[in-house]
This record gives C-alpha cells, sequence and structure tokens, in this order.
C-alpha cells in the first residue's frame, strides 16, 4: 500500500513476526522514500514475556530475583551499572511481588512478579551488539522453571533514513 502526504511517498509494508508457540502477529511498517539502513550504527534487540507458575514461592524471593537478574547479564554478556530490587509490601504482606530492574550499559534488564497470580513478566532491551538478550531470557526461564511462558521478540534497531 502506497501513501502520498505532504509530498513525502511513505510505504506502508506488511511485516510478519513468527513466535514460538507457531502463532504468526502482523503489522505494517512504514518506510519513508525506501532508504533502509543496511548496517544499523543504533542496534536495538528487546526480548520480553510472561512466566506462569503453579506455586508462588519463587516470586516472593527478592534475592533470588535478583541473583538471577545479575547471572542473566552475564550469561547475555551486559553489564550492570545499577540495580534496584524492590519488594512490594501493603495488603499482600510477606507474600507480595517483587521487581528487580537492571539498568545496564547496553540498556536494562527488568523482572516484575505477582505471587497472587503465579505470573512474572521479564523484559530485556540490549542495544549492544555483542550481546545477546535471547541467552539472557532463556536462562531466566531455564532458572524459575515456570510450568509456561510466552517469549516475544522486537528488532528496534534504526533502519531508516528519515
Amino acid at each position: 500500500m502506497e501513501v502520498n502526504r505532504q509530498d513525502n511517498k511513505c510505504i506502508y509494508e506488511l511485516r510478519q513476526v513468527f513466535r514460538e508457540d507457531g502463532s504468526v502477529y502482523e503489522f505494517y511498517e512504514i518506510k519513508r522514500n525506501n532508504e533502509v539502513i543496511e548496517n544499523p550504527k543504533v542496534i536495538g534487540k528487546h526480548v520480553y514475556g510472561e512466566l506462569y507458575f503453579d506455586k508462588p514461592t519463587k516470586l516472593i524471593d527478592l534475592e533470588l530475583m535478583k541473583n538471577i537478574v545479575i547471572e542473566a547479564a552475564k550469561v547475555g554478556n551486559m553489564h550492570i551499572v545499577n540495580l534496584s530490587p524492590f519488594r512490594f509490601e501493603g495488603a499482600h504482606g510477606e507474600g507480595s511481588g517483587v521487581s528487580v530492574t537492571a539498568i545496564i550499559l547496553e540498556s536494562h534488564i527488568a523482572m516484575h512478579t505477582w505471587p497472587e497470580e503465579n505470573y512474572a513478566t521479564v523484559d530485556i532491551y540490549s542495544c549492544g551488539a555483542s550481546s545477546d538478550p535471547h541467552k539472557a531470557f532463556d536462562y531466566i526461564v531455564d532458572e524459575l522453571k515456570p510450568i509456561a511462558y510466552t517469549k516475544n521478540y522486537a528488532d528496534r534497531s534504526k533502519r531508516y533514513k528519515l
């Protein structure tokens, strides 16, 4: 589909992302003047997903989550600048969820848990050419051993000259 707006030719191209579970996500991507950057200087790799558990035991263990994030950074060849673990108190008391956010030289790793729902999310974004957020995500899954999980990937590299 081609659209002209203010004399800038825009091309919308259908893209498909194939997920591990076999499902397909479709979206339209905009290209302006068809100038694709072959070797982008800004590299963005974003891996994120949801983890489902049958028991919340691991999801309330702040020290465990902190250590898993530290090791995941190493496995993914990422370098932690700041680590911020946090336990949610409030209505749920000791069984409340935790969040661990690591600022890495390459961007960030974040884990958030909801033990009352047997649920956690993982978000790993890296702009380092030699880092591997897939390895970091897979390490987290291997350590926490959820009964089910989703894994998504988005290429967030700068690809177009505007």
